[in-house]
């Protein structure tokens, strides 16, 4: 079919070229879907914008032979490539990217247009890595879907539960949504696997080590052991 946006013919839900969701174009309530992380809802847009550069890197090169992932610099340089031909976890990677970059400048239409289409491409990838999941928490945290967000992390702690960076973000969103019994059991659980986990050099702490050095101080001052406070 032809996408009734921009022209391009394509197969599939979303449009390649323009995000366009076929079954439904977005609402307007979609318009403003970057003011909730954007807005200082929660302290994870300080800890985004720490970590912007470092969070924006895709996930590293599999192993030789089992095909290519998208350098930043390819990401930014290539808006209009064909997501039907590149691998599930590539696409992801290129629409979290756009989509975070676009939140960062502001620009709702950007993230309005692809913000769908991005949530939709990590929730094809299986499995969904734990550092995958706290991206995918983080673009649901751009469209308002904080309930959803704070499930995602919950998920993925299933799977990984002293992973960081999804024990900092449940913390963080717990307490930005009143839970805070909930928040100091994942601040300190955090902080207990704090040093053991970062010497396992996983690539999502290796490039977002501004980000875990701000979450551990915001679960510090959870817990009451920073006298700061929150």
């Amino acid at each position: 079919m032809d996408c009734s946006n921009c022209g391009v013919e394509f197969q599939g839900r979303y449009c390649p070229t323009c995000g366009l969701d076929r079954v439904g174009s977005p609402t307007a309530a979609l318009f403003s879907l970057g003011v909730a992380l954007l807005g200082g809802v929660t302290l994870l847009m300080t800890m985004l914008a720490l970590g912007l550069p470092r969070i924006l890197a895709p996930t590293p090169p599999p192993e030789a032979g089992s095909g290519p992932t998208a350098s930043e610099a390819e990401l930014g340089a290539a808006p209009w490539v064909d997501l039907t031909q590149i691998s599930p976890q590539e696409a992801a990677d290129r629409l979290f990217v756009r989509v975070m970059r676009a939140a960062r400048a502001g620009d709702q239409a950007e993230v309005v247009n692809f913000l769908p289409m991005a949530v939709g491409a990590f929730e094809m990838l299986d499995p969904l890595g734990p550092g995958d999941a706290f991206r995918l928490a983080l673009l649901q945290q751009v469209g308002g879907a904080f309930d959803a967000s704070y499930q995602t992390m919950i998920k993925g702690l299933e799977e990984e539960p002293a992973h960081l960076l999804l024990l900092g973000g449940a913390a963080e969103l717990a307490w930005a949504m009143g839970d805070a019994d909930s928040a100091r059991g994942y601040a300190r659980r955090m902080l207990n696997a704090y040093d053991g986990e970062l010497a396992k050099r996983r690539a999502e702490y290796d490039r977002s080590s501004d980000v875990l050095s701000t979450m551990r101080t915001r679960a510090l001052q959870i817990t009451g052991e920073d006298s700061a406070g929150v």
